[in-house]
């Protein structure tokens, strides 16, 4: 079974707007429809994979500006700036905070995908990230 051209509306409208309730007001359907449709295996999985997405991008974005946050260190600590330093300094905490959760998530992940398969014939299967 595929996603109908309703659901995949219904998959943008929940990637799009802050709550089921407003996905569904989008769509002029009841907020129950929605919640039905996210009990749908195959719906869950396309929902999932979009979120992946749109996360996967977001985190390629912040691996984009640690070369900035290097740099606002680097002029930070030169006294380049005219911006208060701490909010500079906590800019460029920040980015580096998000950049050791992502790793930190990466390699539990590998973990995680490395003891499913050492224990494949076991039954043992934790969810796909």
């Amino acid at each position: 079974m595929s996603l109908s051209p309703q659901q995949r509306k219904g998959l943008a409208a929940l990637l799009t707007t802050p709550s089921r309730r407003d996905a569904a007001k989008a769509l002029g359907i009841d907020e129950a429809t929605i919640w039905r449709w996210l009990q749908l295996e195959e719906f869950r999985q396309e929902y999932d994979a979009a979120l992946t997405r749109m996360l996967d991008e977001a985190i390629g974005q912040i691996h984009s500006l640690a070369r900035k946050a290097v740099r606002c260190l680097e002029r930070t600590l030169e006294m380049e700036v005219e911006v208060p330093t701490a909010a500079q300094v906590n800019a460029a905490i920040a980015v580096f905070k998000l950049l050791v959760e992502h790793r930190t998530l990466r390699e539990l992940a590998a973990r995680l995908r490395f003891l499913e398969k050492s224990d494949a014939g076991n039954g043992f299967r934790a969810v796909d990230t």
